[in-house]
C-alpha cells in the first residue's frame, strides 16, 4: 500500500527529512523518515526522494508500506480504552516513545493485541494519529485504516480533537488562568484549572491541575507549567532549581479525549482515571504535613 501526501504551504525553507518527520504519522520521526529514504519508500513527484532537498508547495510525496516482516512485536501491556473498525484509543505507558526508528514504541507493542480492520484501506497495524512525549502516560489515537488516518490528522489541524491532562505541579497556582506563550517560535495557548491542593512538608505545596492545551507544540504543557512557577513534579527537563521528586517519572497524563469519529458522523469521548500514583503523592505529602 501507499500513502500520498500534498505540500501545502511552506512558511520557511524546510528539507524534506526536516518536514515528513513531523507531517506524515507513518513515519513518526526524522530517524525513521531518514531510514524510509534509505530503503528507497519514499517518492517525490514520481522520483525517488533525497533528505537533503528542499520542499516546496505542491509536490507530491509518495510513502510505500514497510514489509509487514519488519513488523516486531514488543511485548508490553497496553490497555485498549476503546475500538472499532477505524479507529483504537489506548493507554500509553510512561517511558516508551510512541512510534519511530526504535523498538520500543506503541506501535510495535500494539501488534497483536488488535482486532484486525475489515476497511478495505486497512493498515497493517494502527498507527499514532498523533504523539505524546515519552515520560507522558495516558490517552493515544491510532488509525487502524488510511482514511481515518488523513481525516483524523485532517481534525487535529482544524483544533477540532479536545485534549485533557492532568499533572502535579509544584506550589498551587491561581485556580483558573491560561498561558499563551510561544513554544520553539509558534504560538501556544494552554488552560488550566486546580483541582485539589495540598501542603506539603518539602515542597510547601502541590496541586493536582486538570488542562487543556490549544495548540499541539512539542513540550507544551510542560513549558507553560515551567514558564508561570509551577513545573510539573518530576520533570527533570524543566523544572530548574525547584526541588523536585526523581525517579518516579513526570507526574502528567493524558486522561480526555473528544473528537468526531473519523468516518462516521459522530463523536467519540474517551475518558480515563488518574494513575494510582496522583493520589498516592497527594495522600501521603498531605499526612506528612500534619
Amino acid at each position: 500500500m501507499e500513502t500520498r501526501h500534498t505540500i501545502g504551504e511552506v512558511s520557511r525553507r524546510l528539507r524534506l527529512v526536516d518536514y515528513l518527520g513531523d507531517m506524515m504519522p507513518e513515519l513518526g520521526s526524522k530517524s525513521a523518515t531518514k531510514k524510509a529514504l534509505r530503503a528507497k519508500r519514499i517518492q517525490i513527484n514520481g522520483r525517488p526522494a533525497s533528505g537533503a532537498e528542499y520542499v516546496k508547495q505542491g509536490d507530491q510525496i509518495t510513502l510505500s508500506s514497510a514489509s509487514h516482516d519488519s513488523i516486531k512485536a514488543y511485548e508490553i501491556d497496553i490497555p485498549v480504552l476503546y475500538e472499532d473498525d477505524d479507529m483504537i484509543v489506548v493507554n500509553k505507558p510512561a517511558g516508551i516513545a510512541t512510534n519511530g526508528n526504535r523498538y520500543k514504541t506503541v506501535e510495535n507493542a500494539i501488534v497483536g493485541k488488535f482486532k484486525p480492520s475489515l476497511r478495505a484501506d486497512a493498515l497493517a497495524r494502527p498507527i499514532a494519529a498523533h504523539r505524546l512525549d515519552v515520560p507522558t502516560r495516558g490517552l493515544l489515537i491510532m488509525a487502524k485504516s488510511r482514511k481515518a488516518l488523513m481525516n483524523l490528522g485532517d481534525s487535529f489541524a482544524r483544533k477540532r480533537i479536545q485534549k485533557t491532562y492532568h499533572a502535579i505541579v509544584h506550589e498551587t497556582p491561581p485556580a483558573t488562568g491560561r498561558v499563551e506563550t510561544d513554544v520553539d517560535d509558534k504560538s501556544a495557548l494552554t488552560h488550566y484549572a486546580v483541582v485539589r491542593s495540598v501542603p506539603s512538608r518539602n515542597y510547601k505545596s502541590l496541586a493536582l491541575v486538570a488542562l487543556r492545551p490549544q495548540t499541539g507544540r512539542t513540550h507544551q504543557i510542560r513549558i507553560h507549567m515551567a514558564s508561570i512557577g509551577h513545573p510539573i513534579v518530576g520533570d527533570k527537563m524543566y523544572v530548574g532549581r525547584q526541588h523536585t521528586i526523581f525517579g518516579k517519572g513526570v507526574y502528567l497524563a493524558a486522561t480526555g479525549l473528544e473528537l468526531p469519529h473519523p468516518i462516521e458522523a459522530r463523536r467519540v469521548s474517551v475518558e480515563m482515571g488518574l494513575p494510582p500514583k496522583f493520589s498516592r503523592l497527594l495522600d501521603r505529602e498531605e499526612a506528612r504535613s500534619k
